[in-house]
């Protein structure tokens, strides 16, 4: 019994060396893990710190918020004073304004990429009271010239009565004559103080060139039917109230804004693009920044292929990078639902899209009424 106690013992002493190796062995791996999770987590530390050194102090929503609501408030204490100057500064005043406004837009725009969605709405509405407030004004303080167009038939008609009338009456200048025939300048509409208002036409041709839009203010309101072709860059452009009316617009550095229109075709190349209240309608787009929708049901994308002699230029003009289109990435603010497409946008499919723009065109009839977009 004593030697086999004895000879039991180098066994047990064995395996009390064995653990003990094992427990040493558990040890260093911990140490090392421990050791690697540290050096882990100063490594991210000093990644964080650079990238916040590194970062643009300016680029932050508190900042933005800031700066925005700071500049707003003057441009809205200008507006307010601005019956305080001679009359004869007025028009030199609203240019001003209005150009601070194109001004905060291109802010909003170039911020929308760290802003949040909430954000970048709140401020957009903020912005169009504000463009609203100074146009506004400025139709109440220098009333615009009315301008009328004359159809075909009653341009003709009110020709062969001043015929009758009198055969000694003056031939009508060119320009005059011009307003029979579908629209092709500028030359009869209406410039006041920069701004130009193309509005209650149907089935007219317009083209505009660089000469008609540069540095102006463009706004197309209420046509029905009709072609608009802008082979330039206005300083702004809002569209309201189109009906199956086909718009080609030349690269702009401004947002665009459009709304409340219906089965319409849209070109468009610029650095945002907001829609509101739209149905049924095609956007050939190119956007530096994104498209916005709202309210909107039954629109469809596709890159912006529409092209004009001296597009490359108006494009380095503008400041738009041809290589840079965000044609599909599209903001839905009716859609909230994560990871779930919105069903008030889709693609264009290839098979659709216009391949020929300058071919002969007409309205497309306008479909069923639109379903309104869903919640």
């Amino acid at each position: 019994r004593r030697s086999a106690v004895f000879a039991s013992q180098p066994h047990g002493h064995r395996l009390t060396m064995s653990l003990q190796d094992t427990d040493a062995k558990k040890v260093a791996v911990e140490s090392r893990l421990s050791k690697r999770d540290e050096e882990r987590q100063e490594q991210q530390e000093r990644r964080r710190t650079e990238k916040q050194e590194d970062r643009d102090p300016t680029e932050s929503a508190a900042h933005f918020h800031t700066s925005f609501h700071s500049t707003r408030k003057e441009i809205e204490d200008q507006l307010k004073s601005i019956e305080s100057l001679p009359k004869e500064d007025w028009p030199a005043r609203f240019d001003a304004l209005s150009t601070s406004a194109q001004k905060l837009q291109k802010y909003l725009s170039d911020s929308v990429r760290f802003l949040p969605s909430y954000d970048v709405r709140q401020a957009q509405e903020a912005l169009t009271k504000l463009e609203t407030a100074i146009s506004d004004e400025r139709s109440r303080l220098i009333p615009k010239k009315k301008f009328a167009f004359k159809s075909r038939g009653k341009a003709s008609a009110e020709s062969s009565d001043a015929g009758e009338k009198s055969s000694t009456a003056p031939a009508p200048p060119a320009a005059a004559a011009a307003t029979t025939q579908p629209l092709s300048t500028l030359s009869s509409l209406s410039f006041l103080d920069g701004q130009k208002n193309i509005a209650n036409l149907t089935s007219e041709t317009v083209i505009l060139t660089t000469e008609d839009v540069t540095g102006k203010d463009l706004a197309l309101v209420n046509l029905k039917d009709c072609l608009v072709v802008v082979r330039a860059a206005p300083n702004s452009l809002h569209v309201s109230g189109l009906h199956g009316c086909r718009v080609l617009l030349g690269p702009t550095s401004r947002s665009l804004f459009i709304s409340d229109c219906k089965n319409c075709v849209f070109a468009v190349a610029c650095q945002q693009l907001r829609v509101h209240g739209t149905f049924q309608t095609d956007f050939y787009l190119h956007v530096t920044s994104r498209a916005i929708i709202e309210d909107c049901n039954q629109c469809r994308f596709a890159p912006y292929t529409w092209s004009f002699e001296g597009q490359q230029e108006s494009f380095h003009a503008a400041g738009l990078d041809r290589h840079v289109n965000n044609w599909n990435d599209v903001d839905d603010f009716r859609w909230i639902k994560p990871g779930v497409p919105s069903p008030h946008w889709s693609i264009l499919p290839e098979e659709e899209r216009i391949r020929d723009w300058d071919a002969p065109w007409r309205p497309a009839a306008t479909s069923t009424e639109p379903s309104q977009p869903a919640s």
